[in-house]
């Protein structure tokens, strides 16, 4: 009986610690908590756990501030888990002026409210490019916040300043201006200072305060430039056989940050490259040429080139040859006839060469291409050339599918060269 009783004693007491125990783990489970953390339009971020302080949730679902990031509550205040914690994170927008490049961080979402934070002055005839592409003065007040947005004021005397409209908005707060970081340099993220407007923008206790605590609240960067593509299209901006820079290219960034102790957090492409467009002048200009003699041509194009001279004895062809002096054209050879290279001067056109004459484009050589010309003359008044020349391609201009917009830049050596 008296085992019994003891056996029975041992039973309780282990039930009851179970329970105990179990009331205690349950006690415990019902202390934690499940936090909401909404960066920006993102899904929300589950954070669950006991926690003192906003900053807690954040270091513990590895989520970091900069400090000109806007955080709701603040991070020093109690978490409450029937309210999410709101992340508004701080846009970067590359500004190049004439006066130099300038990043800067905003939370305003058009750039025509950017520009106004930032005191950038726009007239109605200034030259503006977001990401690249020309932006119409009208179109500046709505347009979304481009990462990068490249300005240029012209040449105005006061009088035409005056008279040229400003472009007026309403902005809220204003931010920092953060010069771009050597590569070799990080640059520590500077501090908003709340102002007025501030103030009636964001509820109290938006802008970030002190997080010492948290590894990257002191966070340093470094950009490494990313080179970006040229490519090349027909222009009419710009005449022939010149050539300009129709879009101009931006190197990307790729952003390195790293902690207070100096490790990388993270590495991405913070801004893609932009591809530069150069163009090539389409544009044609109808010129007149007046030689010594008073003789007057009509040329649309001129182009250095190198000049041999030929006749038919000359050619490659045996006298007793059926085709012996006939051209590629089906002319005969010899003074006035040309040969070329039919990817650089027109099929069948007209040409002017200072000390020979005219010419017409009528024959083909197998050694002769790029730019070079070869001048046929009668075998019994052949006269030698050897050197460069300028040639004037005559009107009428020829059809725009048989020019050839975009012409090599080298010219023939000559012999021995």
């Amino acid at each position: 009986m008296k085992k019994f009783l003891l056996f029975f004693t041992i039973l309780c007491v282990v039930v009851s610690g179970g329970m105990a125990i179990a009331l205690i783990q349950r006690q415990r489970d019902s202390s934690f908590a499940i936090f909401s953390v909404v960066i920006d339009d993102a899904a929300p971020i589950q954070v669950e756990g006991q926690f003192a302080r906003v900053q807690d949730v954040l270091n513990t679902a590895g989520i970091w501030l900069r400090p000109v990031d806007l955080i709701t509550p603040d991070v020093l205040s109690v978490p409450d888990a029937q309210r999410p914690i709101i992340i508004n994170r701080a846009r970067e927008i590359d500004v190049v002026l004439p006066s130099g490049r300038t990043l800067y961080f905003t939370h305003q979402p058009t750039l025509g409210a950017f520009l106004a934070e930032a005191n950038i002055t726009v007239r109605a005839n200034t030259t503006v490019l977001a990401d690249g592409l020309p932006i119409a003065f009208g179109q500046i007040n709505a347009l979304r916040l481009p990462e990068v947005v490249m300005i240029t004021q012209p040449d105005r005397t006061a009088q035409t300043a005056a008279q040229t409209p400003v472009l007026a908005v309403t902005v809220l707060p204003q931010t920092t201006p953060l010069p771009t970081a050597p590569p070799s340099q990080p640059t520590p993220l500077p501090t908003p200072v709340p102002t007025q407007a501030s103030a009636a923008a964001y509820p109290a206790g938006s802008y970030p305060v002190a997080q010492p605590e948290n590894p990257i609240s002191n966070a340093q960067y470094e950009d490494v430039e990313l080179p970006f593509e040229t490519i090349w299209e027909a222009s009419e901006q710009f005449e022939l056989d010149t050539t300009g820079v129709v879009m101009a290219g931006q190197p990307g960034i790729l952003r390195r940050e790293f902690g207070a102790d100096g490790a990388l957090l993270r590495e991405f492409v913070f801004r893609e490259p932009i591809t530069q467009i150069n163009g090539y002048g389409t544009r044609l200009v109808i010129r007149t040429l007046t030689t010594d003699d008073g003789e007057t041509h009509d040329y649309w194009r001129k182009v250095e080139m190198r000049v041999t001279s030929y006749t038919a004895a000359t050619s490659g062809k045996a006298r007793s040859d059926p085709w012996y002096g006939i051209t590629a054209s089906g002319v005969q050879a010899g003074y006035g006839v040309v040969a070329v290279d039919r990817a650089i001067v027109p099929w069948r056109s007209w040409i002017y060469v200072p000390g020979y004459g005219k010419g017409y484009v009528g024959d083909v050589g197998g050694g002769i291409i790029g730019r070079w010309i070869d001048l046929g003359y009668d075998e019994d008044a052949f006269e030698w050339w050897s050197g460069f020349s300028d040639v004037y391609f005559l009107t009428p201009v020829p059809e725009p599918e048989r020019i050839n917009y975009l012409l090599p830049q080298e010219l023939p050596p000559l012999p021995g060269r």
